[in-house]
């Protein structure tokens, strides 16, 4: 369908009709031009932001967790060495996360900071 780019099957006898067309729609970002589809780079380029900051949010309250109660056990008093480093390494991540939009190719490219966790599975 021209006007949207969803897929239909068409059986009926005789001309297709004014609003379909025989050339699918090669992906979501494309709209019809009245002779081919044509890619929306600005549609597209913001459907991939919006993609990054969904996947940073969730690496963002993956780093939150981690770190409330390590902040807890620096609070009371109560944290190992171990606890405040690793305390440390995941705040230093959390920021990180928040400046990808600083990055040369955001968000077309985007490359993620290793959390703490990856670190240490690295190790």
């Amino acid at each position: 369908m021209k006007a949207t780019g969803e897929a239909l099957t068409y059986s009926a006898l005789g001309p297709l009709p004014e609003e379909l067309t025989v050339t699918p729609c090669p992906g979501r970002y494309y709209t019809w031009t009245g002779e081919d589809w044509l890619l929306n780079e600005a549609a597209q380029l913001e459907g991939r932001r919006q993609e990054v900051l969904a996947a940073r949010d969730e690496r963002l309250a993956v780093a939150s967790a981690r770190i409330a109660p390590l902040l807890d056990a620096v609070e009371l008093g109560r944290a190992t060495e171990a606890e405040q480093a690793l305390l440390l390494a995941w705040r230093h991540y959390r920021v990180d996360l928040g400046r990808i939009e600083q990055q040369d190719g955001y968000p077309l490219a985007v490359e993620w900071p290793p959390s703490p966790e990856d670190a240490q599975a690295d190790t």
